[in-house]
């Protein structure tokens, strides 16, 4: 082998073994999206529960509006139920004791002169068959009775009808009034109970953006609450490291002042690339174009904070054995 041969190959083994390793680390942020705790509607701010830096549970009370106008109107939907169903009640109930009893003196009366007017008659028969009457006397009498007849026939009506409740039809509007006045009920209580805001969610309050005593209007912002969980780590990766990151990889945290590392999983790949964001600088033409990387922490990991510098770590995975 000549010594042009044999340095040659000793160069090529030389830069074989001085070549760089693949980059596993790539730098990144911590981030969080905060939730913002709103009023349902405008009012006064009569206290405030949490403050800044808090941590707070799921139904925890946060702040409470005043509520005047709001326990008014539930005593006025109330009162108005009561009337609906009185209503309703009074309706399947027929009419009074007292108005039944003048609906049957009319039956008493009209049964007393229908016997009355049947008496006429028979006396009005028996002086025309002795000849002491005329044809058109008896009917006159037969008149009469077949009238106080009617009369019996029609104070019993009234009474049977008195007795009983409302129409069906009238009814069935009565209903409808206790169903119409039971949610205005319901949506009166909803309207009180809206004046007490409580989390809806756990975690840390982030930020007051108002205090007790300020008006707030209907849908204006008054805390600013961190949910558990919700921090996560966005990093970009170049076109070489893209392929060795999939949803679901765990992949290892690295920060300033951390003890330990911290496992967090992959949640989020962008599905197209863009370019390099400012803050992050390549180190080689080909990493202009990144793909975003979101990774959230697992349970029971250190807390970052929003905003703070770290190192992510990919470990690629090993591929599975075949």
């Amino acid at each position: 082998m000549s010594w042009g041969r044999l340095l040659t190959l000793c160069l090529g083994l030389a830069l074989v073994g001085c070549a760089e390793p693949p980059k596993r680390t790539y730098a990144g942020y911590a981030e969080a999206e905060t939730i913002i705790v709103a009023a349902p509607q405008g009012g006064w701010i009569e206290r405030l529960s949490v403050s800044k830096g808090q941590v707070v549970k799921t139904g925890d009370a946060l702040f409470t509006l005043d509520g005047e106008a709001q326990r008014a109107e539930r005593e006025r939907a109330a009162a108005a139920l009561s009337q609906a169903e009185a209503q309703a009640a009074d309706l399947r109930k027929g009419r009074r004791r007292d108005e039944i009893a003048v609906f049957e003196a009319s039956v008493r009366e009209a049964v007393a002169q229908q016997t009355l007017a049947d008496a006429e008659l028979q006396r009005a028969r028996s002086l025309l068959a002795r000849g002491f009457s005329t044809t058109k006397a008896v009917q006159t009498a037969q008149s009469a009775a077949d009238a106080a007849r009617a009369r019996v026939a029609n104070a019993r009506s009234q009474l049977s009808t008195a007795k009983l409740g409302g129409r069906e039809d009238l009814l069935a509007a009565a209903d409808a009034q206790v169903k119409a006045a039971r949610a205005q009920v319901a949506m009166a209580d909803y309207a009180v109970a809206q004046r007490e805001i409580r989390a809806r969610n756990g975690g840390r309050i982030d930020d007051v953006l108002r205090e007790t005593g300020e008006y707030v209007p209907a849908q204006g912002a008054v805390l600013q609450l961190l949910p558990e969980n919700s921090m996560k780590v966005r990093f970009f990766v170049p076109q070489a490291a893209r392929a060795q990151i999939s949803i679901g990889q765990i992949v290892s945290i690295l920060c300033d002042g951390c003890q330990q590392r911290i496992s967090a999983k992959v949640t989020f790949i962008a599905a197209t690339a863009e370019f390099t964001p400012p803050i992050i600088y390549s180190e080689s033409a080909r990493e202009k174009l990144v793909w975003r990387i979101e990774a959230q922490p697992l349970p029971g990991q250190k807390t970052l904070t929003a905003g703070q510098p770290v190192d992510v770590d990919i470990q690629p995975q090993a591929p599975p054995q075949s």
